[in-house]
Protein backbone atom coordinates (compact mmCIF):
# COMPACT_ATOMS: atom_id res chain seq x y z
CA UNK A 1 0.00 0.00 0.00
CA UNK A 2 1.64 3.59 -1.02
CA UNK A 3 0.70 6.68 0.43
CA UNK A 4 0.09 9.46 -1.27
CA UNK A 5 -1.39 13.23 -1.32
CA UNK A 6 -5.47 13.96 -1.94
CA UNK A 7 -5.66 16.37 -4.59
CA UNK A 8 -8.42 17.81 -2.52
CA UNK A 9 -7.76 18.48 0.93
CA UNK A 10 -4.03 17.60 1.15
CA UNK A 11 -4.34 14.71 3.38
CA UNK A 12 -2.09 11.38 3.52
CA UNK A 13 -4.23 8.62 1.50
CA UNK A 14 -3.71 5.16 0.29
CA UNK A 15 -3.33 4.70 -3.57
CA UNK A 16 -5.91 1.93 -2.91
CA UNK A 17 -8.71 3.81 -1.21
CA UNK A 18 -11.73 4.71 -2.94
CA UNK A 19 -12.36 7.75 -0.98
CA UNK A 20 -10.43 9.76 0.70
CA UNK A 21 -10.23 9.07 5.23
CA UNK A 22 -9.93 12.90 5.56
CA UNK A 23 -12.64 14.86 3.23
CA UNK A 24 -13.80 11.92 1.42
CA UNK A 25 -13.09 13.16 -1.97
CA UNK A 26 -13.63 10.07 -4.73
CA UNK A 27 -10.20 9.02 -5.63
CA UNK A 28 -7.95 10.71 -3.71
CA UNK A 29 -4.78 9.65 -5.11
CA UNK A 30 -5.26 9.61 -8.36
CA UNK A 31 -3.09 12.74 -9.28
CA UNK A 32 -0.02 10.19 -8.08
CA UNK A 33 2.08 12.98 -5.74
CA UNK A 34 3.75 10.72 -3.37
CA UNK A 35 3.04 11.48 0.44
CA UNK A 36 4.78 14.47 1.92
CA UNK A 37 3.64 15.31 5.58
CA UNK A 38 1.92 18.49 6.13
CA UNK A 39 3.22 21.49 7.55
CA UNK A 40 2.52 22.25 11.20
CA UNK A 41 0.84 25.22 11.61
CA UNK A 42 2.32 27.50 14.56
CA UNK A 43 0.29 29.20 16.55
CA UNK A 44 -1.02 32.41 15.11
CA UNK A 45 -0.28 36.21 16.37
CA UNK A 46 -3.55 36.43 17.43
CA UNK A 47 -3.70 33.66 19.62
CA UNK A 48 -0.18 34.42 21.19
CA UNK A 49 -1.86 38.47 21.96
CA UNK A 50 -4.56 36.97 23.10
CA UNK A 51 -2.66 35.37 25.36
CA UNK A 52 -0.57 37.56 26.35
CA UNK A 53 -4.05 39.93 27.13
CA UNK A 54 -5.42 36.94 29.51
CA UNK A 55 -2.65 37.00 31.38
CA UNK A 56 -2.15 40.85 31.85
CA UNK A 57 -5.55 40.84 32.66
CA UNK A 58 -5.44 37.59 35.33
CA UNK A 59 -2.42 39.25 36.88
CA UNK A 60 -4.15 43.00 37.19
CA UNK A 61 -7.05 41.42 38.94
CA UNK A 62 -4.87 39.44 41.29
CA UNK A 63 -2.99 42.56 42.26
CA UNK A 64 -6.07 44.46 42.88
CA UNK A 65 -8.18 41.57 45.01
CA UNK A 66 -4.21 41.04 47.16
CA UNK A 67 -3.75 44.62 47.40
CA UNK A 68 -6.84 46.84 47.59
CA UNK A 69 -5.38 49.70 49.43
CA UNK A 70 -3.44 50.72 46.22
CA UNK A 71 -6.20 52.72 44.91
CA UNK A 72 -6.94 54.39 48.87
CA UNK A 73 -8.81 57.27 47.34
CA UNK A 74 -11.60 55.39 44.74
CA UNK A 75 -14.83 55.90 46.84
CA UNK A 76 -13.34 59.54 48.07
CA UNK A 77 -13.26 62.97 46.87
CA UNK A 78 -13.60 66.45 48.73
CA UNK A 79 -16.81 66.99 49.17
CA UNK A 80 -16.57 63.16 51.15
CA UNK A 81 -13.57 64.45 52.79
CA UNK A 82 -15.34 67.88 53.87
CA UNK A 83 -17.82 65.38 55.66
CA UNK A 84 -15.31 63.73 57.67
CA UNK A 85 -13.19 66.94 58.94
CA UNK A 86 -17.18 68.09 60.38
CA UNK A 87 -17.31 64.84 61.78
CA UNK A 88 -13.84 65.10 62.72
CA UNK A 89 -14.41 68.52 64.58
CA UNK A 90 -16.50 66.67 66.98
CA UNK A 91 -18.13 69.71 69.79
CA UNK A 92 -14.91 71.83 69.92
CA UNK A 93 -15.39 75.12 70.56
CA UNK A 94 -14.19 76.41 67.00
CA UNK A 95 -15.28 74.13 64.50
CA UNK A 96 -16.44 74.45 61.19
CA UNK A 97 -20.34 73.53 60.55
CA UNK A 98 -20.66 73.72 57.19
CA UNK A 99 -18.09 73.67 54.58
CA UNK A 100 -18.71 74.69 50.69
CA UNK A 101 -17.28 75.87 47.61
CA UNK A 102 -14.85 72.84 47.78
CA UNK A 103 -11.94 72.58 45.58
CA UNK A 104 -9.50 69.82 45.19
CA UNK A 105 -5.45 70.87 45.49
CA UNK A 106 -3.68 67.54 45.31
CA UNK A 107 -3.77 64.24 45.87
CA UNK A 108 -1.72 61.61 45.96
CA UNK A 109 -1.37 58.13 47.09
CA UNK A 110 -2.22 58.46 50.79
CA UNK A 111 -2.84 62.50 50.55
CA UNK A 112 -5.82 64.22 49.47
CA UNK A 113 -5.80 68.18 49.64
CA UNK A 114 -8.53 70.33 49.67
CA UNK A 115 -10.07 73.82 50.35
CA UNK A 116 -13.00 75.74 50.56
CA UNK A 117 -15.12 78.07 52.58
CA UNK A 118 -16.48 77.26 55.88
CA UNK A 119 -19.23 78.61 58.73
CA UNK A 120 -17.32 78.53 61.78
CA UNK A 121 -19.57 77.51 65.30
CA UNK A 122 -18.08 80.73 66.33
CA UNK A 123 -20.06 82.50 63.38
CA UNK A 124 -17.40 83.58 61.17
CA UNK A 125 -16.77 82.43 57.29
CA UNK A 126 -13.48 81.90 56.70
CA UNK A 127 -12.04 79.51 54.01
CA UNK A 128 -10.44 76.40 55.28
CA UNK A 129 -8.06 73.82 53.96
CA UNK A 130 -8.26 70.13 54.89
CA UNK A 131 -6.75 67.08 54.60
CA UNK A 132 -7.74 63.27 54.17
CA UNK A 133 -4.74 61.19 54.78
CA UNK A 134 -4.76 57.33 54.85
CA UNK A 135 -2.47 56.04 57.59
CA UNK A 136 -1.41 52.05 59.08
CA UNK A 137 -4.43 53.30 61.81
CA UNK A 138 -6.99 54.54 59.48
CA UNK A 139 -8.13 58.00 58.11
CA UNK A 140 -6.76 60.78 60.00
CA UNK A 141 -8.77 64.17 58.87
CA UNK A 142 -6.46 67.24 59.77
CA UNK A 143 -7.89 71.31 58.72
CA UNK A 144 -7.21 74.20 59.49
CA UNK A 145 -8.57 78.04 58.96
CA UNK A 146 -6.71 79.96 56.22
Amino acid sequence: MVMSVCRECGGQASTDAANCPHCGAPNPASSGFPAQPRPQQGRSRSWSLRKRLTLTAVFLAAIYLFFPSLDRFADFDCDSAADEALQASGNQVNRPVRIYGISQLSQSRDLLVCEGQAWWSTGQEMPIRFELRNTDDGWFVYYEAI
